[in-house]
């Protein structure tokens, strides 16, 4: 868990900055995001199991097309993968 943790606090600002978005106001550049992380004990368990590779590999598979903002909105902002 602590390795996690670590690794976390790595990533998060750099995930944060990727998601971030312009808003053309100059007194409030970008929409920032706030992750949620889920580092428990289980999510840990599945992350480390033989099929979260495949999952991962899958995942990158995923290519944005135009359509896919559409798709987002239809789904409650949420963007399947």
């Amino acid at each position: 868990m602590e390795v996690a943790c670590q690794r976390l606090s790595t990533v998060a600002p750099l995930i944060r900055g990727r998601l971030a978005r312009t808003t053309g106001d100059p007194d409030r550049p970008y929409r920032r995001m706030v992750l949620r992380p889920l580092l428990t004990p289980d999510i840990l368990a599945f992350l480390d199991s033989e099929g979260a590779r495949n999952l991962a590999l899958l995942a990158t598979a995923y290519e944005r097309s135009p359509d896919s903002d559409e798709d987002s909105t239809r789904m409650g902002g949420r963007t399947s993968l």
